[in-house]
């Protein structure tokens, strides 16, 4: 698709969220390291700027959810399940920062700074 949008368009391609490499049950976020770097280099080598972001489940059934990207959300939605709360945290990893956003269960939006370089934690409530 690179090579394509690149001819269409006549301009930077930028693959942002090209899957997560994790071990979480959805397909956009089971992917290996070796499949992710292999993306990298794919992107790369037709010219496009690759994105990068990770989702592991910890062995005690804590999910970490990171997204680290250039791209500047208002906000993010996430949803898990009806019954498990998750804390979460907003960490600028450019001004090293971090705020607690609260406890949440079921569907739920979580605000952004509309910055780049923000990632979301998103770990079970204990």
């Amino acid at each position: 698709m690179v090579n394509e949008w690149r001819a269409r368009y006549r301009k930077p391609v930028v693959l942002d969220e090209i899957a997560y490499e994790g071990n979480i049950q959805h397909g956009w976020g089971n992917i290996s390291g070796e499949e992710m770097l292999r993306r990298f280099w794919e992107a790369v080598c037709r010219g496009g700027y690759p994105g990068h972001g990770e989702t592991y489940l910890h062995p005690e059934d804590i999910l970490y959810l990171f997204y680290y990207s250039f791209m500047c959300l208002s906000f993010r939605e996430f949803y898990f399940d009806d019954d498990t709360e998750f804390s979460v945290r907003v960490l600028d990893t450019w001004n090293m920062t971090v705020e607690d956003k609260g406890v949440y269960k079921g569907k739920f939006r979580i605000e952004l700074p509309e910055r780049m370089y923000m990632a979301v934690q998103v770990k079970k409530a204990e």
